[in-house]
């Protein structure tokens, strides 16, 4: 089943959106920190983030955080919050006292990364690192912004992208000091969701079929149809390549 009905479905299983707001409000140039509305990354041009006051910090809205959940496995680490864990998606967590940048290698996990901006080749980086040292026993999703051009996004190599919120999404809610949560308005650029598994080393099966007058060796494997797992087989003397009917529509 594609991943974008998958979407569908748990919307309608935990219910709607009720403060979506389609239409885009760009942050006043007083919010900016800089000289100008804009920022430009390869050929897009988007309008920069506010800046937020001293204390406060921004998280996911709980609802959208559920069906990147359902859509893959229960979060059991949040790569970035504050010290206080007021933004903190799941726990435990690692923050500025405890900086992920710090680690070593990972236990086993299913992260939540959720990068400053000005960090995400950083933590593209140092996450490859690590996971390296598990590969089998981690895995995480990255929400990061389509930026074209981005030097980062070689790094997202074999990563699923599970879904994009598109500019104007109300994705993220402010988290005030005296812990109150007020909704953001609409995202400036499109957002995705990256899903890095746990590393599965490929396992070629090889089965003998007994044809009318001789053997056949085929080899058979997992693979990935448009986000559907299926069996592949590999067969070097075969003159066409076949898909089962039943497999591809649900495949779509």
């Amino acid at each position: 089943m594609r991943r974008d009905v998958k979407w569908q479905r748990l919307e309608q299983q935990l219910g709607p959106r009720t403060d979506y707001v389609a239409e885009l409000t760009l942050p006043r140039e007083t919010d900016l920190g800089g000289t100008g509305p804009h920022v430009s990354f390869g050929g897009g041009d988007f309008p920069k983030p506010p800046q937020l006051r001293p204390g406060d910090s921004r998280s996911i809205k709980r609802h959208d955080f559920n069906l990147i959940q359902a859509l893959t496995a229960d979060f059991t680490l949040d790569a970035f919050a504050d010290d206080n864990g007021s933004n903190a998606m799941c726990t435990p967590f690692f923050s500025p006292g405890t900086s992920f940048f710090l680690q070593q290698s990972l236990p086993a996990c299913h992260a939540w990364i959720n990068p400053p901006f000005n960090l995400i080749e950083q933590t593209l980086t140092h996450y490859v690192s690590v996971k390296g040292k598990n590969p089998a026993v981690v895995s995480a999703c990255f929400l990061l912004p389509d930026w074209p051009g981005a030097k980062w996004n070689s790094l997202l190599h074999g990563m699923q992208k599970l879904k994009t919120f598109q500019q104007g999404y109300p994705l993220f809610e402010l988290n005030r000091t005296n812990g109150q949560k007020t909704g953001l308005k609409g995202i400036p650029w499109p957002v995705s969701v990256y899903y890095d598994p746990q590393y599965k080393p490929l396992t070629v099966r090889a089965t003998t079929a007994q044809a009318d007058d001789d053997s056949q060796l085929a080899m058979q494997f997992r693979c990935t149809v448009n986000g559907a797992e299926a069996t592949a087989t590999a067969d070097s003397a075969a003159s066409h390549s076949f898909i089962d009917k039943n497999s591809s529509e649900s495949a779509a």
